[in-house]
């Protein structure tokens, strides 16, 4: 089951992980859990964040630092 609020940048399943917006392409998503993050590195304009995961995968989301442990603790 996702939630989807519009015009919203987070989606909620129901494994324990969000869905959050590229800074790329915001009509394409990624899905991570807080226990998968490896740390989040804030961008210059502080709207958006590098979240590196412990796989070593590397996205550019949608949201603050601040924002994203918020929804991922929620």
């Amino acid at each position: 089951m996702v939630l989807y609020a519009e015009g919203s940048f987070i989606t909620i399943d129901m494994e324990n992980k969000r869905r959050f917006k590229t800074k790329e392409d915001q009509d394409v998503t990624v899905s991570f859990s807080m226990e998968e993050i490896e740390e989040i590195v804030p961008d210059a304009d502080m709207r958006y964040s590098l979240v590196i995961l412990k796989n070593g995968d590397k996205h550019f989301v949608c949201g603050t630092e601040m924002e994203i442990r918020e929804e991922l603790t929620a």
